[in-house]
């Protein structure tokens, strides 16, 4: 278990990248892919907020959108 968010946001798509394909369907809205979705779940348990918590915090700090997905 870590303390440091900055490895939270690059551990977990990693981690998505190889359990879970990119979308789940050919007709998917493609908005998000799943491992994008999976790095802003992993912040949101991380800091312990909800979704909208979890977007809100990453989009204050979209300078780091490469690292997390």
């Amino acid at each position: 278990m870590t303390k440091s968010l900055l490895a939270v946001t690059q551990e977990g798509p990693r981690l998505a990248h190889e359990a879970l394909p990119a979308d789940s369907s050919k007709f998917s809205r493609k908005d998000y892919t799943r491992h994008q979705l999976f790095a802003v779940l992993a912040v949101k348990t991380f800091l312990e907020t909800d979704y909208r918590g979890g977007v809100a915090f990453l989009g204050d700090f979209a300078s780091y959108e490469p690292t997390w997905g």
